[in-house]
C-alpha cells in the first residue's frame, strides 16, 4: 500500500474501502491548480508503453531494487520511489511496516514521471488507498507527463498504470477522492485471493474499465532474476483478463 491505510487485506476485513489518511498526500502543495495537464494527442499506446518499460534500464534496475529490498530477509517496512522529471529519485520521508510517505516538502515544485511502491504482504494491485493517492497527486498538479507511470511491486510481479485518458481520470480522481466507488470496488474487486494473480488483476480491469477510469494497465510477471517484460492487458468479450494485441 501507498501512503498507508491500503486497501488491507489483514485489517479492513471482507474488502473494506477504508484508509489511514494519515498517510495519504498532504493538501495543499502542486505545481498549479487542478486543471488538466497531460496532452491526450501525446499519449503513447500502453503497447508502445510496455515494451519502452521493458527496454528502459533505468527504469528495471529501479523496480528491481524495490523488489530485492522488499523482499530480503531482514525487511519489514513497504519501500518505493519517485522519479522527477529532472531525473531525481526520491525515496520515502516515512515508512512504517505496510505504508509509506513521501512528503509534500519532498515533491515540493517537482514533477512525477515515475511513483512505484510494494506491497510485501498485500495483494498484487493496486488499492484504493493507492488510487486515491494517486488521484490526489494528479489534482494537486504533480502529474503533468504523457510518460508517467504508476506501479506496484509485489512478490508476483510489478503492475503499472498509465494514464491513458486525461479528462476521464480527472472524473474518475475526483470520486476517488471523495469515496463515491465504495460500493463498485465492493463488487468488482471482492475480498479474495482466490484465482491466481491473474483472477485478482482482472477484477481490476473490471474495476478500471466499468468506472471509466481513463487508466491503462500493463503487467510483468517476473522481477528477480531474468529480464521483466511489461505486456499491456485488457479482458476480452467474457471479461477474462488476456494480453492485448499489440500487432496490429
Amino acid at each position: 500500500m501507498i501512503h498507508g491505510g491500503d486497501y488491507c487485506e489483514d485489517c479492513g476485513g471482507n474488502g473494506e474501502f477504508g484508509y489511514d489518511d494519515s498517510f495519504l498526500p498532504e493538501s495543499g502543495g502542486g505545481n498549479g491548480s487542478d486543471a488538466e495537464k497531460i496532452d491526450p494527442d501525446k499519449i503513447d499506446s500502453p503497447c508502445n508503453r510496455a515494451q519502452a518499460l521493458s527496454q528502459d534500464n533505468g527504469f528495471v534496475a529501479r523496480v528491481k531494487e524495490v523488489y530485492s529490498k522488499t523482499f530480503s530477509s531482514t525487511n519489514s517496512l513497504e519501500q518505493g520511489f519517485i522519479k522527477t522529471s529532472s531525473g531525481e529519485i526520491i525515496y520515502p520521508g516515512r515508512q512504517a511496516s505496510g505504508s509509506i510517505l513521501f512528503k509534500n516538502e519532498q515533491l515540493a515544485g517537482k514533477e512525477i514521471i515515475e511513483w512505484y511502491h510494494s506491497h510485501p504482504t498485500g495483494s498484487m494491485i493496486t488499492s484504493p488507498t493507492d488510487l486515491k493517492a494517486l488521484a490526489i497527486r494528479y489534482q494537486q498538479g504533480y502529474i503533468q507527463s504523457e510518460d508517467f507511470t504508476y506501479g506496484v511491486v509485489s512478490e508476483f510481479g510489478c503492475l503499472t498504470l498509465m494514464i491513458s485518458s486525461p479528462s476521464d481520470f480527472d472524473v474518475f480522481a475526483t470520486k476517488m477522492r471523495n469515496n463515491e466507488l465504495e460500493d463498485s470496488w465492493t463488487d468488482y474487486v471482492p475480498f479474495d485471493d482466490s484465482g491466481g494473480v491473474e483472477k485478482r488483476i482482472g477484477q481490476l480491469l473490471k474495476f478500471l474499465q466499468k468506472n471509466n477510469s481513463g487508466l491503462s494497465l500493463m503487467y510483468s510477471s517476473t522481477i528477480e532474476g531474468g529480464n521483466p517484460i511489461w505486456k499491456a492487458k485488457e479482458l476480452d468479450l467474457n471479461a477474462d483478463m488476456i494480453d492485448m494485441n499489440c500487432n496490429q
